[in-house]
């Protein structure tokens, strides 16, 4: 709702300019407030709920995409310095790192974009998993 500066999140007008919804919460006091018009556990600078149907502190959301970034980067770089061919067991621990860094970064693109550092921890880690894309291709060629 562009004209009205308010964001429409399904059921209910968010103001962003006051912090909160100008409805109630459509289900009440079961989502868990104590106030029906609260966004995000009264947390919107650091916390936010999209969808409605689950709150994502974007804090702790990029900084565990920054982790999930450095330790397959970690990862990537040991196979590197190595002398011998990457064995099933690198191959393996840097295939599991990248799920989980993909995970991270899917959370955090989904939810947490706007959030202060996402778009540098989004790009990081974007081209931590190129690099570590490539060394499996290249271990396998």
């Amino acid at each position: 709702m562009a004209e009205t500066g308010l964001n429409q999140n399904r059921n209910r007008d968010y103001d962003p300019m006051v912090g909160r919804y100008l409805q109630g919460d459509p289900i009440g006091f079961e989502g868990g407030s104590l106030s029906l018009y609260e966004y995000a556990k009264a947390n919107p600078l650091t916390c936010a709920d999209p969808s409605g149907e689950g709150i994502v502190n974007c804090g702790r959301a990029v900084s565990n995409l920054i982790k999930a970034t450095g330790r397959l980067a970690t990862k990537v770089a040991a196979s590197l310095n190595c002398d011998s061919p990457l064995d099933k067991g690198h191959r393996d621990a840097i295939k599991e790192a990248a799920t989980n860094l993909r995970e991270a970064l899917s959370l955090v693109q989904a939810h947490c974009a706007d959030y202060e550092g996402a778009a540098a921890a989004i790009a990081a880690g974007l081209a931590v998993l190129g690099a570590a894309g490539d060394l499996l291709a290249f271990a396998a060629a």
